[in-house]
């Protein structure tokens, strides 16, 4: 602190060092430089390193000073510059707390018109069961060809299968059932499709291919009880 009051760097320098330390990932130094300087700043000037903060307490994971810094800024600025991209930190923060709630009731309407806020909006939007909604924010991505992040692509298909809508879900679970971390679900909701579409010889090769993995899920389970029912029927 001695060494700033002493101005031995001057202030856009001291803003630079900042930014260089959070790239470097030494929040600490980086979050104590920015909130010096925004104590040195004119009033006009201190919402600029609110953006920042918030960024940092994200990095670092303290989720409760996110929400703290991003209070703060719309309580002083509420048509502020960084508006958008503050609250959109507050609301990631929300969705790693697990306070789905709260953070949909942020959401802004309408959408802001970015890919990120969309795709945001989508997963707590599921979390919520909301799958109109979730349908409605992912669903343009999917019919434009514009490719979707491996976690939304799955979230489409699960809303348009639990809305009914087989014949819609079925080839956006072919290209999640490509994703190892969704393979399972994937390839047994589309067995199910097959079966509610009569395809029983398709729906059982799907659930022999859940089985024979070598992924030790909770679909696995299922796919095999499947099997066993199936061979059971046969021999009655």
């Amino acid at each position: 602190r001695r060494f700033f009051e002493n101005n031995w760097l001057d202030l856009s320098l001291l803003g630079e060092l900042a930014y260089s330390y959070h790239q470097l990932g030494i929040y600490r130094d980086a979050m104590q430089l920015y909130l010096y300087l925004m104590e040195m700043a004119k009033p006009e000037e201190k919402e600029e390193y609110f953006l920042p903060l918030t960024q940092i307490a994200y990095d670092m994971g303290d989720f409760a000073l996110v929400q703290d810094y991003a209070t703060q800024y719309s309580y002083h600025y509420p048509h502020g510059t960084f508006t958008e991209e503050v609250l959109y930190l507050q609301l990631k923060s929300l969705l790693a707390m697990n306070q789905i709630d709260q953070a949909i009731n942020l959401i802004p309407s309408p959408l802001p018109d970015r890919d990120n806020y969309k795709f945001l909006a989508a997963e707590l939007f599921f979390r919520k069961d909301s799958y109109e909604s979730v349908v409605s924010v992912l669903k343009p991505f999917w019919v434009q060809q514009v490719a979707l992040p491996e976690n939304l692509t799955f979230i489409l298909a699960e809303s348009l299968y639990m809305l009914g809508e087989l014949f819609e879900a079925e080839p956006i679970f072919r290209e999640s059932s490509t994703i190892k971390r969704y393979a399972g679900q994937s390839l047994y909701r589309l067995a199910e499709i097959a079966r509610k579409n009569g395809d029983e010889p398709r729906a059982l090769s799907l659930y022999a291919a859940i089985a024979e993995s070598d992924n030790e899920t909770l679909w696995k389970k299922f796919a095999e009880r499947e099997l066993r029912l199936s061979q059971l029927s046969q021999r009655l």
